[in-house]
């Protein structure tokens, strides 16, 4: 009977996972970009950016950085009134928010 020597193999290295990239976008949705200033998006993958491309139709939440419960909002430089502190917008086009807080 032979006895043949045994060598410890050497497992291989693992190979790093390659950095997550942003998934491919389809050419056949249009994307717009939503700025928010004195606020952020809240909720949903965008939750906490001041700034986002989403696709057209996308509902978003928008809090006010004002911890007031009342906030004048501006959209693309229009007022639309006095709202709470968060609201609720379906994005078509690129869009600019900006949050103003009522002194009272």
């Amino acid at each position: 009977m032979t006895y043949e020597p045994l060598f410890n193999k050497k497992e291989a290295t693992p190979t790093k996972k390659p950095k997550a990239t942003e998934k491919p976008t389809d050419p056949q949705i249009k994307y717009v970009t939503v700025t928010c200033i004195k606020c952020k998006i809240s909720g949903g993958t965008y939750g906490g950016k001041t700034s986002a491309k989403v696709p057209v139709g996308t509902k978003i939440n928008v809090t006010a950085n004002e911890n007031s419960s009342e906030v004048y909002w501006e959209i693309n430089g229009s007022n639309i009134g006095k709202k709470g502190r968060t609201i609720t917008r379906t994005i078509n086009s690129n869009t600019t928010i900006e949050a103003f807080p009522v002194i009272n």
